[in-house]
């Protein structure tokens, strides 16, 4: 174990951290000095002292702001960074995203952000959303090349007040046309649509982040189109737009709310694969269990730490454990059927002028209606064979063979 506050102060002394901490006994400094630096850093300090405090979306960061008090407020998508351009990611990225984001060390190179920047947390937000789906895409879930992604995102709270941030998935998620659903209780105005086709403004009044022909970018798709739902998602979600490929459920506490129930049982029976946030590990580990107790089946993501969490420690929390928000995430796959997968990469990497059927949603419907078509052109080829019979004895005999030794392969195929 090593010093909570290395890297923090000066240096630390030499040895093992000896002073655990007194409130949660999770960390240890190596000496008093070290430990009176880490009480006196709370959040309001922070951002104090980096000139934040009560200003503009970081005023949701602390408890010196009424979160409730401020979601009618327009300045949710008005706001800036309040940051110059140096430290925040106010424009275009330089370069297109090359290799899968893997850090926020990755993430702070990628976009030119020196590692002072705060801008982390605010970003876990949309930085949370894209490793949920290069989780999902990594397995195969949703297609390496899409132009098209509904997301479902549940249980939004202090998100609704900042939600301008997630204009940064424009540059994470380039030429897709991306429509994020937000539903829940805490939802202040029910059927609300906003389109972010911009970044989150700096503090420089000469940067090109204050120039609209800057701020769009030329790609047809570069716009995040948010829909908000008031209520419980299993209750309002006939009432919306799309039926996603991915649900997302960030800072969850599902073992906290019984009304989660009906809504995970809801996205079992759609077979639409789910991942979930939850503030540290013991409330991630009560919420994995209920999950595969509701569903029947294990995890298919394990419990683990999220790359991109909120780098600062939550505070006044009821368990006495380190907390960060969207600490650690866990997903279950609910589709677990092999043949569908393999059916969904078969027609993926066909042409797709002959399948335009896009198979996301990995429908067992619309796959048994293709094996019904080639059944039936089989038995037209069949047919129109059989006036050769004369000329050409046992053909039939030879195509059937060929029929019933394509559809054993097909199955073998399907379920190794």
């Amino acid at each position: 174990m090593e010093c909570a506050a290395k890297g923090r102060a000066d240096s630390c002394v030499p040895g093992p951290p000896k002073r655990r901490c007194g409130n949660c006994g999770a960390v240890a400094y190596c000496s008093l000095t070290h430990q009176g630096f880490e009480r006196q850093l709370t959040r309001c300090s922070f951002l104090a002292s980096s000139g934040l405090h009560r200003k503009a979306l970081w005023k949701f960061e602390c408890s010196c702001w009424a979160v409730a008090a401020s979601l009618d407020n327009n300045s949710r998508l008005n706001d800036g960074w309040d940051l110059p351009s140096s430290l925040c990611p106010c424009s275009e990225p330089r370069s297109c995203i090359s290799t899968c984001l893997q850090s926020w060390e990755d993430y702070y190179r990628w976009r030119g952000l020196p590692f002072n920047s705060p801008a982390a947390m605010l970003l876990h937000w949309p930085l949370t959303i894209f490793h949920c789906f290069q989780l999902y895409a990594s397995q195969s879930l949703i297609s390496a090349t899409f132009d098209k992604l509904f997301i479902h995102y549940l249980g939004p709270e202090k998100e609704l007040s900042q939600l301008a941030v997630f204009g940064e998935l424009r540059a994470l998620l380039p030429c897709v046309q991306l429509q994020i659903e937000f539903v829940g209780p805490g939802v202040p105005q029910d059927g609300e649509t906003i389109k972010i086709d911009t970044y989150l403004q700096c503090s420089d009044g000469s940067c090109s982040c204050k120039s609209s022909c800057q701020q769009r970018s030329s790609l047809p798709n570069s716009v995040v189109t948010l829909k908000l739902y008031k209520g419980f998602y299993h209750e309002k979600y006939r009432d919306m737009d799309t039926h996603p490929q991915l649900v997302i459920a960030p800072n969850a506490g599902i073992t906290a709310y019984p009304s989660w129930l009906p809504s995970i049982e809801l996205i079992s029976e759609m077979n639409i694969p789910a991942i979930f946030t939850d503030f540290c590990e013991e409330a991630a580990f009560l919420a994995a269990r209920c999950i595969s107790t509701v569903t029947g089946r294990p995890l298919s993501i394990p419990i683990q730490v999220n790359p991109f969490r909120q780098p600062m420690v939550m505070e006044d929390q009821a368990l006495y454990l380190p907390c960060y928000s969207n600490c650690f995430i866990f997903g279950h796959l609910i589709v677990n059927c092999k043949f569908i997968v393999w059916w969904k990469l078969f027609f993926h990497k066909a042409n797709s002028n002959l399948f335009p059927i896009s198979f996301q949603l990995f429908d067992l419907k619309v796959i048994l209606l293709y094996l019904c078509l080639l059944v039936i052109a089989s038995l037209q080829i069949y047919n129109s064979i059989v006036v050769l019979e004369p000329a050409f004895g046992g053909i039939r005999t030879c195509i059937w063979k060929l029929f019933f030794y394509l559809i054993i392969k097909f199955l073998k195929r399907s379920y190794n």
